[in-house]
């Protein structure tokens, strides 16, 4: 008996199953254009559905073929993200608008409950499969072939269902809303107050004070309020006190670093003050970070502070920590170090600060601790309505199991957390394993399928292959790319025509290799009898095209723990964590630590690697190792088989604004993403012909180059 397709949460008195119900019996193509000229002011947004009152920047004379939006119209919105990688459905809840006639929009054919119609239409797991079968990529965006969806089934309940649903999350995301407001407001009120309550520009008072304070704020040289925090962790306080300088916080599972290191550790007491050197939009320098947390210990790469005397907490974590106090310090006592900026202690220590008394120190920082509980309280309450709204949403994303054969999907376990995991849910990696396969499916997202969206693991994925594994899928490959009479006519490379290939690059250095790779080509001399036409001459055969990007002749794969033999005996095999394959070239190595690890093991790992000469034979075409975590990555160039890692070559990648960009996910999509791996290597890595080293580009030469290559390729 054919299983009833309900969700599992259902408000009472709805037990009928939801009908399956082809979308042109719902809506139409929307072709009503703005024949009554509706003003530029009821532009509708349609990424947003509000009303941009300036228009869109379109000539006056183009007002008339503008679309006309009506209330419960849905327009096509085509730009991809993390939360919709295909586009996604917006309805107008809004009122009468317009909006530019290149977006694509439908209309109901009958009234339909608009707040339903608002979340289930814009909901990409219900419209996951529907989408996948009728966009194609444009020129700015993906676009909707209408007809095609047009012809798309969705499972839709009664009306009186629909409106009871609709009516639910209406409330749910006005009560949303109010938080949000109310979050924001107090935001605005701490930061008003950071710049009233201490002192601007050359004033030597603040613009507000509490009403018993009426002296000026005294100039104090920062060596007279603290000193350098030389102290180690002698009584070994164990990796569970370890605190997180970013954030104060213990990190149970320390930072990943050797048991050996652990007296060699900083020891953190109340009131001490880190230097955190990581820049961003908001701390252009760096930031001193006050423990408030308790007694702790961190890296002894960090520069610390200890108070000479006892200083008023709340007030010194809120003063120090704030960028327009500290800027000219800043500026003055910070040098560019390998992964972020360093704090030069002498210097700063012959900087000055305004200091109020004592007793004011106490009550502003009892103020500001105030309101930060007010703004933690408020967050938490958001967060729970929050949550409560995503849980809904996974209980769906379970209750669609019984959809599974009309989906054609299997809804289990692991698409819950993977969902989890890209709202941003804080899902921690206790096991490399989980975040292999974590890593593994989001690089499949991004471009490492070859557009296999079934299946896509099995046929992309090589689990734990040997050298000749990898060297016989790339012989395939080879093959496949190559198969026309000039090159190999048919008939497949045989083991000494592969061997003439090995041979060539594993003598080779990354700098020789990479001109290998972007010469195109390799020259055998056929040696396969059964290729008659061919045999005794040599022949070329392409490797690789940095413009063949989903060209049909680019195959992206991805290796899990390949297996590296060892090349001494008294060394150990080794088993790397993943690979990544363009056209059969292991071209680019991560290595993988779980959450709370540490970034510079994973680099340290890869150098050991280096120096024990493992990348040999096909494993010397890698050209570029990321070193990686759930919380950091980095990325640098091949040094060599032989050769240690440069910490000072090794880089974080950022976006356009120079912001590094840490996050693994965001990582994997700006970085590991098809196409952007593929022109990395291609165009990005560069063979310097003055020392003979591979180098790769840092982000912000990423940028420069590629908006020249964009405006000469506009020209």
């Amino acid at each position: 008996m054919e299983e009833k397709k309900v969700p599992a949460l259902r408000f009472r008195g709805f037990d009928n199953a939801w009908e399956q119900c082809k979308v042109n019996s719902l809506f139409e193509p929307l072709t009503e254009r703005n024949d009554d000229l509706l003003p530029y002011s009821k532009t509708l947004s349609v990424a947003t559905m509000t009303y941009k009152e300036v228009g869109n920047g379109a000539a006056d004379s183009s007002l008339a073929n503008y679309k006309r939006l009506r209330l419960g119209d849905v327009a096509f919105e085509g730009h991809t993200s993390k939360e919709f990688r295909y586009g996604r459905f917006v309805l107008n809840d809004a009122g009468d608008g317009i909006m530019s006639p290149r977006f694509s929009a439908l209309r109901p054919i009958s009234e339909l409950p608009v707040q339903f119609w608002k979340y289930y239409i814009h909901y990409e797991p219900i419209m996951k499969r529907s989408l996948v079968n009728c966009t194609k990529a444009g020129t700015m965006m993906n676009e909707l072939v209408v007809p095609e969806f047009l012809q798309e089934s969705l499972l839709v309940p009664s009306t009186d269902e629909q409106v009871q649903i609709g009516k639910y999350f209406a409330n749910l995301n006005h009560l949303i809303i109010l938080h949000q407001r109310k979050l924001e407001m107090l935001k605005k009120v701490k930061k008003s107050m950071l710049e009233k309550m201490f002192p601007k520009n050359d004033a030597k008072v603040p613009e507000v004070r509490f009403s018993d304070f009426t002296d000026a704020w005294e100039q104090c040289k920062v060596n007279s309020l603290f000193e350098p925090l030389t102290e180690r962790n002698d009584d070994l306080l164990p990796y569970s006190k370890t605190l997180s300088v970013a954030t104060m916080t213990y990190k149970e599972v320390g930072n990943g670093a050797a048991d050996s290191s652990l007296a060699n550790y900083k020891r953190l007491r109340l009131g001490d003050v880190a230097f955190e050197g990581h820049t961003s939009k908001e701390f252009r320098y760096g930031r001193f970070v006050l423990n408030d947390a308790g007694d702790g210990i961190m890296s002894p790469r960090f520069s610390a502070l200890r108070p000479i005397s006892e200083l008023p907490v709340q007030f010194w974590k809120y003063y120090i920590h704030y960028e327009p106090i500290m800027k000219r310090s800043l500026v003055n006592c910070t040098k560019a170090g390998t992964m972020m900026n360093e704090l030069v202690v002498p210097e700063f220590l012959q900087e000055s600060l305004l200091v109020p008394s004592t007793d004011e120190q106490v009550q502003i920082g009892k103020y500001f601790a105030n309101l930060n509980h007010l703004i933690i309280l408020h967050q938490r309450k958001h967060f729970s309505i929050v949550m409560l709204n995503t849980i809904i949403q996974i209980i769906e994303i379970i209750c669609l199991c019984c959809f599974s054969l009309f989906y054609g999907v299997d809804y289990n376990y692991k698409m819950v957390r993977n969902y989890c995991c890209q709202e941003g849910m804080g899902v921690k990696f206790e096991k490399e394993a989980d975040f292999e396969e974590a890593v593994i499916d989001l690089l499949l997202k991004y471009g490492w399928s070859n557009g296999n969206e079934t299946g896509s693991r099995e046929k992309n994925v090589i689990k734990y292959p040997t050298e000749e594994d990898l060297i016989q899928n790339w012989a395939d490959i080879l093959y496949k790319n190559n198969s026309e009479r000039s090159r190999l006519n048919g008939v497949k490379l045989n083991k000494d025509e592969m061997q003439q290939i090995i041979d060539q690059i594993k003598i080779a250095t990354p700098y020789a290799i990479n001109g290998i790779i972007k010469g195109k080509s390799v020259t055998i001399k056929r040696t396969n009898e059964e290729d008659r036409e061919n045999f005794g001459k040599e022949i070329s055969l392409n490797i690789y095209d940095p413009k063949k990007v989903r060209a049909g002749e680019s195959r992206y794969q991805v290796v899990q723990q390949p297996k590296f033999s060892r090349k001494h005996s008294k060394l150990q095999d080794r088993r790397g964590d993943l690979m990544l394959l363009i056209n059969g070239m292991p071209v680019i190595h991560i290595e993988l630590k779980r959450s709370g690890g540490n970034v510079e093991e994973a680099r340290g790992q890869i150098s050991k690697y280096c120096e024990e000469n493992i990348f040999e034979g096909i494993f010397s075409l890698v050209q570029i190792f990321v070193a990686m975590t759930p919380e950091d990555a980095i990325y640098f160039a091949n040094p060599s088989s032989g050769k240690a890692v440069n910490p000072d070559f090794c880089f974080h990648w950022a976006d356009i604004e120079n912001n590094q960009i840490r996050d693994w996910q965001e990582v994997v999509k700006h970085l590991l993403s098809i196409p952007m791996a593929h022109e990395l290597i291609g165009w990005y890595t560069i063979a310097d012909d003055n020392d003979c080293v591979l180098k790769v580009m840092r982000s912000y030469q990423y940028y420069a180059v590629h908006k020249i290559y964009e405006k000469d390729k506009r020209a």
